[in-house]
């Protein structure tokens, strides 16, 4: 499955970068002006992970929070998420068994998911866009 993802990505003529050893590809995605981080996290177990890296954690505050859990209610095909460290992702799984007319659908939500929160989170909380791209931790 990690082979395909690479051809899907090729195939929306993407730049990336890959680690095979982990299973990870990485991309920068530019979104008016801004490079976000986006990684692909292919599992053994069936699993496809695509995430955007929205904010890091030290420009989060908690009432922010709330405010992605109650928009987490609204949004159809959107997730967002915190890893460990506290850092803001729009994310998505999806099975091994998905197609690329599924995973465009999916990569596209994501990226919907980081333009949403900047025009509807982010305002209420006076939060900036910034450049999240770095592919050094990942690949």
């Amino acid at each position: 499955m990690f082979d395909t993802v690479g051809e899907w990505l090729d195939k929306m003529e993407l730049k990336y970068q890959k680690n095979e050893e982990k299973r990870t590809f990485v991309l920068p995605y530019d979104i008016n002006n801004v490079k976000f981080m986006v990684i692909i996290l292919v599992f053994p177990e069936k699993w496809i992970k695509i995430g955007a890296l929205i904010l890091r954690a030290e420009k989060v505050t908690e009432e922010m929070y709330l405010a992605l859990l109650q928009e987490n209610w609204n949004l159809f095909e959107v997730t967002y998420s915190v890893d460990e460290q506290g850092n803001i992702f729009s994310e998505n799984d999806i099975p091994h068994t998905s197609n690329y007319e599924n995973f465009v659908s999916e990569f596209q939500a994501v990226i919907f998911g980081v333009i949403n929160f900047f025009e509807k989170i982010a305002p209420k909380f006076q939060a900036k866009a910034v450049d999240t791209y770095n592919s050094e931790a990942w690949v």
